[in-house]
């Protein structure tokens, strides 16, 4: 289990060019979503994915094709308007045989977080939260697939820092 402090050794990332929009600009028409979100998406920061909006990204992006697949976090369902992401986080974790509040501490996730992503009832998730719920969902005889828009990528160092320095622990003590 990490430290929460722990610097990460991978970082999720939502790969936006690879689909062709050519401009933040175009990437809020499309998805519907505020311009300084599109351009936090667009420039791959750490960014608040909105379940629509990556739906209506996916759905763009497919064409007239088949669907991208939204990795293992939603499943399609087709709604009132056509096609929906649905949470599914709950059937994944007991796949692997988790129960909610395993599941929650090995996410790192919060009561409030948690709980959203697992009933499905989260608009939204940070990339940073998608990535913990990969991770702990992750296992050699059911892997976890992040989507075909996703990919791992190695974290930056921070800007003040040349290197990252791991904090010493101790008995979950800070020395």
């Amino acid at each position: 289990m990490p430290i929460r402090d722990q610097r990460p050794t991978r970082v999720l990332v939502l790969d936006i060019k690879k689909i062709g929009v050519t401009s933040p600009p175009e990437l809020a028409r499309v998805t519907g979503m505020s311009r300084q979100n599109a351009y936090n998406w667009w420039n791959a920061q750490r960014t608040f994915l909105y379940v629509t909006a990556y739906a209506r990204l996916l759905i763009a992006s497919s064409g007239d094709g088949p669907l991208h697949a939204p990795g293992d976090w939603f499943r399609w369902e087709e709604g009132p308007d056509g096609p929906e992401l649905v949470w599914q986080i709950q059937a994944q974790a007991e796949l692997r045989g988790m129960e909610r509040i395993q599941f929650g501490y090995l996410a790192q996730l919060e009561q409030r977080s948690r709980d959203g992503v697992w009933n499905g009832s989260a608009q939204a998730a940070y990339t940073d939260t998608l990535a913990r719920i990969a991770q702990a969902l992750h296992q050699r005889k059911h892997p976890f697939a992040i989507g075909s828009l996703f990919h791992w990528a190695k974290p930056d160092p921070p800007p003040d820092q040349p290197h990252w320095r791991r904090t010493p622990v101790a008995a979950g003590v800070r020395l």
